[in-house]
């Protein structure tokens, strides 16, 4: 079981993590809780969006913005409040997204061997 410590806060504010997201990284992330079987984390997708498959189950939450996402070649189309799944080796990415877009990453569970 997980509790708060005193470098957790209980409350992540969206705005305060998008204030703090270095935007001239290659990849825009905020890393906001780390265990060794969680992570959260705020995502800000370049254009193109180049992933690489994960070690680990993810979902990404939309905070804001719309777009759509290509998940082992299937593509659907998402928008503010959607819940995406991509499962652990799947080549995934995010296409045609607004200049609004921003998603809470999580990684989660047993991390698998990609190769």
């Amino acid at each position: 079981m997980s509790t708060v410590t005193d470098d957790q806060k209980t409350v992540v504010a969206l705005d305060e993590v998008i204030a703090k997201l270095d935007m001239d990284a290659p990849i825009p992330f905020s890393l906001e809780h780390a265990e060794e079987d969680l992570i959260l984390g705020l995502y800000k997708p370049q254009s193109p969006d180049e992933q690489s498959p994960h070690e680990q189950d993810e979902y990404y939450f939309v905070a804001r913005g719309n777009g759509e996402i290509s998940v082992n070649g299937v593509i659907e189309a998402f928008t503010t409040g959607d819940a995406l799944f991509v499962p652990a080796g799947a080549d995934h990415g995010f296409l045609n997204t607004s200049a609004d877009f921003y998603c809470w990453v999580i990684f989660y569970g047993p991390k698998f061997e990609i190769g």
